[in-house]
């Protein structure tokens, strides 16, 4: 019991009740089995309980909180008492130099910057990303029958941010965006996308406006978009305490799960970035394709980029533009090339956009999109990446290795 109750995730606790709640509700279920679980296996989930979930507190937080569910579990002045309380701190000790805690995917070391520092949390100043703002009374609707996504989810399913593309009529990709609700207003909405092209989202925006009530703003100079990999609740607590950092949205990445957050904070934040590369670096290794360099506006297509895999997508809306093609393909139900991470074997020079990879005949299986030292983005076709799973291709006289992100569903070749 114990063990299947410490697999589990903080998330739908942290969700409903604050910190210090969570960790008591948590460890006092805990410690109901701590008589009848053995000492070693107690040790052993309690270790991986505190190491998974003091990523989310400060220590300071964390250590305040590490011992009152005891007096809740046993009577002050008991032997029980005052032996588990010695016993969990030798494991909250344990787990704070513990080789877990340096490698955990939420936790990371900051340079010196003039905030405060953050519990080791990674920021970045997404320069490559812009916003738009729109409000009005038929911004929902006039949304709606633009973008792949179901702006309905903001109202049904109390959605705060939502990833989605704009289509040309011919169902190819022009622009991959993010929309995030703004907080207390219900019919206002910011539009995040490529900073390259902005005013060519915001021309377009305005063509199809026509007579609705909407208004169109270039927010560039007010607000910036910044990423982490660490969960939104701890960023928001940290950031928020600091002064002239105040966070306007503060949201999980709604692509996947554990891509961290996405943030909107005011352009004169005191937050200092870290190098950006390393988001993008990231993006690649998990195979995430971002902006018109990842996807050039009008040459791609939006189920082969993994619109479904990154939740993009609704098939259950009304029309919007580039639909039926998108639609017909999807419900045949097989896509034979996707974009997907790939691994050079050695430092790449220069590569073309588009150049083709080929396997060990000289067949053509796919072409490059872009990289980041040794790691980059291809389209390829599935098939010979499944059959090779572990063997190299040719991309330019480079030897590339393709994967299968964990994160993908099953497939259906």
């Amino acid at each position: 019991m114990l063990q299947k109750f410490t697999s589990l995730s903080m998330k739908p606790f942290l969700k409903k009740v604050p910190i210090s709640s969570a960790i008591n509700c948590c460890s006092y279920s805990v410690f109901k089995s701590l008589q009848r679980t053995p000492r070693k296996l107690l040790e052993t989930n309690l270790a991986n309980f505190y190491s998974r979930h003091l990523s989310y507190l400060s220590e300071e937080y964390f250590s305040s909180y590490s011992n009152a569910f005891f007096r809740r579990c046993f009577p002050k002045s008991s032997s029980g008492f005052r032996a588990s309380r010695l016993f969990c701190n030798q494991i909250v000790n344990r787990c704070k130099i513990d080789d877990r805690i340096k490698s955990h995917p939420f936790t990371s070391d900051v340079g010196n910057s003039s905030v405060k520092k953050l519990n080791n949390v990674k920021l970045f100043h997404l320069k490559s990303r812009g916003l738009i703002q729109l409000a009005g009374t038929d911004t929902s609707s006039f949304l709606q029958g633009l973008i792949t996504n179901d702006m309905e989810q903001f109202q049904t399913d109390n959605k705060r941010t939502m990833y989605a593309m704009i289509l040309n009529v011919q169902g190819r990709i022009l622009y991959d965006i993010f929309i995030y609700a703004l907080p207390n207003q219900s019919s206002a909405f910011f539009l995040e996308c490529d900073t390259s092209i902005i005013n060519d989202v915001t021309k377009l925006l305005k063509r199809y406006k026509i007579r609705k009530k909407v208004s169109i703003e270039n927010t560039e100079d007010k607000f910036q978009v910044w990423a982490s990999f660490s969960p939104p609740l701890a960023l928001s607590n940290l950031l928020s305490s600091e002064k002239n950092s105040k966070v306007e949205i503060c949201e999980p990445d709604p692509r996947i799960q554990d891509f961290g957050s996405r943030l909107i904070l005011p352009h004169d934040t005191s937050c200092v970035s870290d190098p950006e590369e390393e988001y993008h670096i990231r993006r690649y290794e998990m195979g995430i394709a971002e902006g018109t360099s990842d996807l050039p506006p009008g040459s791609c297509f939006p189920l082969e980029s993994n619109l479904v895999f990154l939740n993009g997508v609704s098939f259950q809306k009304g029309c919007y533009i580039g639909q039926e093609l998108t639609a017909r393909t999807h419900h045949r139900g097989v896509i034979r090339k996707r974009l997907m991470p790939i691994f050079f074997q050695s430092e790449p020079g220069e590569i073309m956009k588009d150049k083709p990879i080929v396997d060990s005949t000289g067949k053509s299986i796919g072409k490059f999109r872009g990289n980041i030292g040794k790691h980059g983005l291809a389209l390829l076709q599935l098939k010979p990446v499944l059959q090779i799973q572990d063997g190299y291709f040719d991309l330019d006289n480079h030897k590339v290795k393709a994967k299968i992100p964990a994160w993908w569903p099953n497939l259906n070749i």
